[in-house]
């Protein structure tokens, strides 16, 4: 338990990693407040079932370019993606009171660029992103995914985000494409 403190949450340092990562501590929020970026193919960024992790800025992604993104929870301990301004996970994690509330767009959201592949969410709620920065790559979605990425993505809510559906990019792909989605938009 962290009383107390300036802030009631564990930092999780933003920037680009080429080495696998692992949130697994349930019961104390992460928080995230910039980009974090997983670039080398043989790398995974693994979310444990019941973690929460609370993304600060509108411009905040977690963006696969070249690895795996591994976040499968549980019916009965999924995994939580949303504001840090979200006091109903685990609390005020800013200790701000009740000065800020959760909104969408708060933060950008999870981005599957091109050399992304492999990736599984399972039981993964996803609250308040899309950013409402109109430059940024998740711009009004939750998710961003390259169709020839093919993450595989079941039971997933998005609740409280500028558009409840998955951003795919338009444009001339030269090789198959598809997704692995089953119930999202």
């Amino acid at each position: 338990t962290l009383q107390h403190n300036i802030h009631e949450a564990i930092r999780t340092m933003g920037g680009t990693y080429t080495s696998s990562i692992h949130l697994n501590v349930v019961g104390i929020p992460y928080w995230l407040e910039e980009d974090l970026t997983l670039s080398n193919g043989n790398a995974t960024f693994t979310i444990s079932p019941g973690v929460v992790l609370k993304m600060a800025g509108t411009g905040t992604d977690i963006k696969i370019n070249n690895g795996h993104l591994s976040a499968v929870g549980t019916p009965e301990s999924p995994i939580i993606l949303t504001s840090l301004a979200d006091d109903s996970r685990l609390g005020d994690s800013n200790e701000d009171g009740s000065a800020t509330q959760p909104s969408p767009g708060d933060w950008g959201g999870i981005w599957f660029g091109s050399g992304a592949d492999s990736s599984s969410l399972s039981h993964v709620v996803v609250n308040y992103a899309g950013s409402i920065d109109g430059s940024a790559a998740t711009a009004g979605f939750p998710l961003l995914v390259y169709p020839f990425t093919q993450p595989s993505m079941t039971n997933i809510t998005l609740q409280h985000n500028i558009h409840e559906a998955i951003r795919t990019p338009g444009g001339t792909y030269e090789s198959s494409v598809g997704l692995n989605v089953v119930g999202i938009p």
